[in-house]
């Protein structure tokens, strides 16, 4: 799941550790990584974290299509996407 999340957020797992109550990781942010990234790319990442699963491919296609006309929805996720809070709130 920690592999499945770095490839999502703008994050690098250097190193972890699985204790038997509690988890130890190394990560890396860089807000720049994703200075690549387009707003499509961008908002194609974001329903992998939250989106109700039964919804459709196409409803998910409208939601982010829905979202490239607001600039501030794409600069907040964006935003998140680089945040370790959010990452960790996702583990």
């Amino acid at each position: 799941h920690i592999n499945e999340l770095a490839s999502i957020f703008a994050v690098r797992v250097l190193a972890y550790a699985a204790m038997s109550n509690h988890l130890h990781l190394a990560l890396e942010f860089d807000s720049s990584w994703m200075d690549d990234w387009t707003d499509v790319e961008c908002l194609d990442r974001w329903p992998h974290l939250y989106c109700p699963a039964d919804y459709s491919e196409q409803q998910k296609a409208n939601r982010i299509t829905a979202w490239l006309g607001q600039p501030d929805r794409i600069a907040q996720i964006r935003v998140r996407l680089a945040s370790v809070s959010e990452f960790m709130k996702c583990l």
